[in-house]
């Protein structure tokens, strides 16, 4: 027999699901909610607590404030059957037909779909090893683009352990009856790396992201490192007053087998004159010949080779004797000890060059990494060279979409076990659902993606929905007039604004009373928790005076988009869209 109690506490009070709406700086006027009646008949999608609930059938309604239960003076069999319908439509409910618990893990180790919900999601349990799913973004708009400049989903995969683990034979799917819907390439993760995989439905083969090869002080590390940063390098130098070498004794200095034995040896980077290099030659010195010798022990796979320079003034690089690349210098061929550069160019920031398509040269075993440190002349105040090697992952694109809806992702292992999963709710664009890094199995939500590192920002239990609008619509007014910005939320957020046109961040002015208008203003406001944002900037333009007769269009831009967009000859793509 069920306990009646236990049928009533399948149906507790929900929390209202309709969001507060005012106007930040005056009381809040809550919006009536549903009846508790209406409460109990509400979608299991709608609920806040991120389980499903089922009201058992009935005829009349008691109005408890506690529990959605029949009225007193019902049969004891009428009562016994409504209780046994509701068991059994609970236990439909969560997933336990066809051999599966409530709690979505079955007999065969498989979860079952699940319910989408917008609160906190289920997971099948901590991952069965070191590689895991980390954290997803299923409605990307404002956050990182893939290496084509498309917004796209992403799924963020993690190796804990401190080992590197090679990729190839691992899967996604959506689908278990389609183990393999998704194949992940034959590269390799490092120990404590991260991953991103782009779930943009496309069959193609990623390229590096967009950032990837732009000049920083503060490079994205290698995924894999080949010739480190200040490293030793055997080097001969060029000008002033050098004798030690000639031109014919420096003859094939860029090939393998060259005979170095005579050559300096010391770390990078190598120069004068900058007070920052870690081997320090004589002032006037124009050229660097150095060379270093790394070991490759395995195949790089779909990894990217990428050569990172830090020069003053140019140089030229030769892996295992063949050019692959170069700046401002002036020979097409082998640089020797009287080159110089073409240009003059400053040191400080790193530059990096995608040398995949000389990764044909690499050979297992010894290789040889030789660059020409040029400067442009004698009396040049000073010479920098400080090389680097190594790979970056290349963009993975899964050829299926994540659902914003809802869904359950699963990686695959190669002897096709579920290695862990994820059984998600409906999203909130631009707020992504990752793994807290304290634990193994908890998920949260996070107002600020990080994509390609640890889930270290603040995280909250469900999603923040927001949406700001400017009251009145109007984009003319009468001086004196006032204009408010109205917020509908499910939870108290802080709005700034800018008065100039710039986008707000977490320093701009805070809104708590209507504003009142002097004169023509370009307003831009946007809600935040903390100092992160939540939701989309809004803008209202106000034309302050004399009201026009004709149709307005008022387009806001940064003065450089203004200028810069009409630079693209094409007038195609995304070089020629600006935000506005």
């Amino acid at each position: 027999m069920i306990d009646a109690q236990a049928a009533e506490q399948s149906c507790p009070r929900q929390q209202s699901m309709f969001p507060r709406i005012g106007v930040v700086g005056r009381p809040r006027r809550e919006v009536q909610g549903p009846t508790d009646r209406e409460r109990c008949d509400a979608h299991p999608d709608n609920l806040s607590d991120g389980a499903s609930h089922v009201i058992s059938p009935r005829n009349t309604y008691s109005g408890s404030d506690a529990f959605c239960r029949p009225a007193d003076g019902i049969s004891t069999e009428g009562l016994v059957m409504r209780v046994l319908l509701t068991f059994l439509l609970v236990v439909m409910a969560c997933g336990c037909d066809d051999g599966l618990l409530p709690g979505g893990v079955g007999s065969a180790g498989l979860p079952s779909s699940g319910h989408r919900s917008t609160g906190p999601p289920p997971t099948g349990g901590p991952p069965t090893g070191d590689l895991r799913l980390n954290e997803l973004l299923a409605s990307n708009r404002r956050g990182r683009r893939d290496d084509q400049g498309r917004s796209s989903d992403w799924i963020e995969i993690h190796n804990s352990g401190n080992q590197p683990l090679q990729l190839g034979g691992f899967h996604l799917t959506d689908d278990l009856k389609d183990l393999d819907k998704w194949a992940f390439p034959n590269s390799r993760i490092s120990a404590g790396g991260y991953q991103l995989i782009w779930m943009s439905g496309s069959t193609q083969h990623g390229g590096l992201p967009p950032d990837a090869l732009k000049p920083s002080k503060t490079p994205t590390p290698f995924e894999t490192t080949l010739v480190k940063h200040g490293a030793n390098w055997k080097y001969a130098l060029g000008g002033a007053g050098q004798k030690s070498f000639t031109n014919k004794s420096v003859k094939g200095w860029t090939a393998v087998d060259f005979d170095d034995s005579a050559f300096a040896v010391g770390p990078a980077g190598i120069g004068y004159g900058d007070d920052d290099d870690a081997t320090t030659v004589p002032d006037g010195t124009t050229v660097v010949l150095a060379r270093h010798t790394f070991t490759l022990n395995e195949p790089l796979g779909s990894q990217a080779l990428i050569l990172q320079v830090d020069y003053d003034d140019g140089f030229a690089a030769y892996l295992n004797g063949t050019r692959v690349a170069a700046a401002s210098c002036r020979d097409e061929e082998e640089p020797n000890l009287d080159s110089l550069a073409k240009d003059s160019h400053d040191a400080g920031t790193a530059e990096r060059f995608d040398l995949s398509k000389h990764s044909e040269l690499l050979r297992p075993g010894k290789n040889v990494l030789a660059i020409a440190g040029l400067n442009i002349s004698k009396g040049s105040s000073d010479l920098s060279l400080a090389p680097a090697l190594g790979t970056l992952a290349t963009a993975s694109h899964a050829n299926f979409r994540l659902k914003k809806s809802g869904n359950t992702l699963y990686l695959i292992s190669p002897e096709e076990k579920i290695v862990d999963q994820i059984r998600y709710p409906k999203q909130v664009t631009d707020q992504s659902l990752g793994r807290v890094p304290s634990t193994r199995s908890t998920w949260r939500y996070f107002l600020t993606p990080s994509p390609g590192s640890s889930n270290n920002g603040p995280h909250r239990n469900r999603p923040i929905k927001s949406r700001l609008s400017f009251d009145p619509e109007s984009t003319a007014f009468k001086p004196g007039e006032d204009i408010r910005i109205l917020q509908q939320s499910d939870t108290d957020l802080d709005i700034r604004f800018t008065s100039d046109g710039s986008a707000p961040d977490a320093s701009s002015r805070l809104y708590r009373d209507p504003i009142t208008l002097g004169e023509t203003t370009l307003f831009r406001a946007a809600a935040f928790s903390g100092r992160e944002q939540v939701g989309d900037i809004v803008t209202a333009t106000c034309l302050v005076g004399r009201r026009p007769t004709l149709p307005i269009l008022s387009i806001s831009l940064k003065p450089e988009d203004f200028v810069d967009v009409h630079l693209q000859k094409s007038g195609k793509g995304r070089g020629s869209e600006r935000p506005a």
